[in-house]
């Protein structure tokens, strides 16, 4: 058995359900999930478990509230820092491996072939996403007061595959919580800064590139994902945005994860929850960086 993180927040339900679904309908075995969220935020898929076992979905599903204080000093992202509960994750565990998923992606792989994963000693395995050196100066100013050269790796945080023991005896969650202390008020991509300046380069594996595919995001773009693994809706707006059903490209891609998970057709929803309307005031200035 192994054990899966979302970090939900208001924003992020609806979708980290259509995550979730699309894990468990592509997984042939068990695994226990647990849904973190802020202490001072509602309970968060208090449905899910009543809908996943409409689908006869098996699943081990609880809620795990994680203090909020903890991340008061970092930026938030649209009123919220769920970003940041994955660096807690493997405290919340017992089983070995633990895995996290952001949750704005959907499964087209078996989430087992992630548990079976070799560490070889490694303490994690992420995304590799281009060298320390292309970071905005102030975040290669904090990576150069880790160790960190130019030339070393940079890795993303959207994906992760945990030994939670080596994660506890190494002290990563401590670790990671001394540099939001000192430095929270000042990251600038947020839980994945802290995760680059706290594991040396010994103590991480790359995942291969398949658990983090990129779906079109212009009309005429190449349908991307074809092979089994996770299609990752990166950056903003994502499909499920306010209107974006009338212009995202990967619209209909989420859409039919989104039918799939019992959702229906869900476009007049956006125009119901207020959620929506507070995301797209904050990102409508990257709406026609798409719209063309």
């Amino acid at each position: 058995m192994f054990r899966v993180f979302f970090a939900i927040d208001k924003y992020t339900e609806e979708c980290g359900f259509v995550a979730l679904h699309s894990m468990l309908s592509k997984s042939s075995g068990r695994f226990s999930v647990t849904i973190l969220y802020e202490s001072n935020q509602k309970v968060p898929g208090t449905k899910w478990a009543k809908n996943l076992s409409e689908f006869g979905y098996d699943v081990s599903l609880n809620h795990q509230s994680v203090e909020s204080s903890h991340f008061r000093n970092c930026k938030d992202l649209f009123n919220s820092r769920a970003n940041y509960l994955r660096i807690l994750a493997p405290l919340y565990a017992h089983e070995e491996r633990v895995i996290y998923s952001d949750a704005d992606v959907i499964f087209t792989g078996d989430v087992l072939d992630l548990f079976k994963m070799e560490l070889n000693g490694a303490t994690i395995a992420l995304i590799e996403s281009g060298t320390c050196g292309v970071r905005r100066d102030a975040e290669r100013e904090l990576l150069s007061k880790y160790g960190k050269k130019d030339q070393n790796p940079y890795y993303g945080s959207g994906l992760a595959v945990i030994d939670r023991d080596a994660y506890i005896k190494g002290k990563k969650a401590e670790l990671s919580l001394d540099v939001i202390r000192e430095h929270g008020s000042k990251l600038t991509m947020h839980e994945q800064s802290v995760w680059n300046c706290v594991f040396s380069a010994d103590e991480v594996v790359k995942v291969d590139e398949r658990w983090i595919q990129g779906p079109p995001m212009k009309i005429g773009d190449p349908q991307l994902g074809k092979q089994p693994g996770i299609i990752h809706f990166c950056g903003s707006p994502k499909p499920w945005d306010l209107f974006a059903e009338h212009w995202h490209a990967s619209y209909p891609l989420w859409e039919q994860a989104a039918r799939a998970a019992g959702l229906g057709k869900i476009g007049i929803t956006r125009y119901l929850s207020k959620a929506y309307y507070e995301k797209a005031w904050r990102i409508r200035r990257q709406y026609p960086s798409l719209i063309k």
